[in-house]
């Protein structure tokens, strides 16, 4: 089976130790295979230009609303079961 390969170029690329100004980043079947200052050989894949930053980082799906919701000020408390 081939390997879906995605480039990402032109963004500035914040990586743990240094940021990579206009760099490119290869994406494999869904992973970060590369991050390069240069641009990598091209070979039929898509690429797309960017700007802006790229950064690793995960997605939090926590939200503090609900606790909003049931303590809107510490000295007020709402039953779980209002609407």
């Amino acid at each position: 089976m081939a390997t879906r390969r995605i480039i990402l170029r032109g963004a500035d690329i914040i990586t743990p130790d240094r940021v990579i100004t206009e760099g490119s980043l290869v994406i494999e079947d869904g992973r970060i295979a590369a991050v390069l200052q240069a641009t990598p050989p091209l070979g039929g894949e898509d690429v797309l230009w960017v700007t802006g930053l790229i950064a690793r980082a995960l997605i939090d799906l926590h939200s503090d609303a609900l606790e909003k919701e049931i303590r809107p000020r510490p000295s007020a408390a709402m039953p779980l079961g209002s609407p």
